[in-house]
């Protein structure tokens, strides 16, 4: 009986690290241009579990920029979904991420499945500096 106890409790304290570790995914490097990098990952809303992305972008150069540009969702290289064109302001070497600044983009047409997954893929397209 002590030992199934053990057993139970090390499964769960497994299934834990996972589960917290998943949660914790850090943004990964998309692309660079002129400066500008964006980094992404994929989310799950607290509410309805619904996929979504968030983007952060870097702005490296010496100048404040004024960005516009949006993002297109991709499904095994089959354009699904695309956000509306973004504007943004960003201050020479400062980030902007998350959603009070309009980065993070539900895919209601993605399931959590697909978005998890390596035919999932997101493009920043239209991209122009001010």
């Amino acid at each position: 009986m002590k030992q199934k106890l053990q057993l139970l409790l090390a499964l769960l304290f497994v299934i834990s690290i996972s589960t917290h570790a998943f949660a914790q995914k850090k943004f990964e490097k998309k692309s660079e241009e002129n400066g500008i990098v964006f980094y992404g990952k994929t989310k799950y809303s607290k509410k309805n579990k619904a996929p979504f992305l968030c983007v952060k972008v870097h702005n490296t150069t010496e100048k404040d920029v004024d960005l516009k540009f949006a993002v297109g969702f991709f499904l095994t290289g089959v354009a699904t979904e695309s956000t509306e064109q973004i504007s943004l302001q960003i201050p020479a070497g400062k980030k902007k991420k998350g959603r009070k600044n309009k980065l993070c983009w539900l895919a209601p047409e993605t399931t959590a499945e697909e978005m998890a997954s390596d035919r999932f893929d997101w493009v920043v397209k239209d991209f122009t500096i001010e």
